[in-house]
């Protein structure tokens, strides 16, 4: 299991931490091919839900993946927004209405600010990459002692990435499913940032493995490093 004080090494000094509600749009079980005018349609209504969770000040970002299988989105809402309130504003979606998307929900503990408010317009993207942390189904054990020096080794390379950085965001998610936590990572050179996470402990002895795609996310929602 990934510590809680995880994201605390991003900012040292007492950050407010909160559980946040993402949602994941993965593709649906409906895969039949749409009319032109119907598709261009059901794009513009669905940007538009999309923009409204933003300007409604519900979500922190909305962005789509690239490269991360049938995950072709997240959306990362204000922590004070419910599991059922962010089901329900998308409930109405066009593509989700449709079967064209569906809807996994994930619950991530990360900082409160950790998305700034966007600095150009919805749709002016930049790409940052996005890091989920799984751990792998034969993933070994070992003895306590030796787990808490992983766990160590763990927190130290987060810490160097972040002080680096390479690192604008990171946290555990709280399930029990394979899924155990998010990278967020400033740019999109992948093959750098691979050799950057495989300095991990738990990458190292397997208890981990770090997926990476790209995410375009409004310009600013990402913050530079300082």
């Amino acid at each position: 299991m990934i510590s809680l004080a995880l994201s605390f090494v991003l900012a040292p000094q007492e950050p407010k931490m909160a559980i946040h509600i993402i949602a994941v749009l993965k593709t649906g079980t409906n895969q039949v091919p749409l009319a032109p005018d119907q598709g261009a349609k059901m794009q513009r209504e669905h940007l538009g839900n999309l923009t409204g969770l933003v300007h409604r000040k519900k979500a922190l970002a909305v962005a789509p993946l690239d490269g991360a299988g049938d995950w072709r989105g997240l959306i990362v809402f204000q922590p004070d927004i419910t599991e059922e309130v962010a089901k329900a504003s998308l409930a109405d979606d066009p593509f989700v209405k449709g079967g064209y998307l569906q809807i996994e929900v994930l619950k991530w503990y990360s900082q409160v600010d950790v998305f700034k408010p966007r600095t150009a317009g919805f749709l002016d993207l930049e790409a940052v990459t996005f890091g989920l942390l799984v751990r792998p189904k034969d993933a070994p054990t070992y003895p306590e002692a030796e787990l808490a020096e992983i766990q160590k080794g763990h927190m130290a390379n987060i810490i160097r990435m972040a002080d680096a950085g390479w690192l604008a965001a990171a946290g555990p998610l709280a399930s029990t499913s394979d899924l155990r936590g998010i990278f967020v990572f400033r740019g999109t050179d992948q093959k750098q940032i691979r050799e950057e996470v495989a300095k991990d402990a738990a990458i190292q002895k397997g208890r981990l493995e770090c997926r990476l795609s790209t995410w375009y996310v409004s310009k600013g929602v990402v913050p530079p490093a300082k």
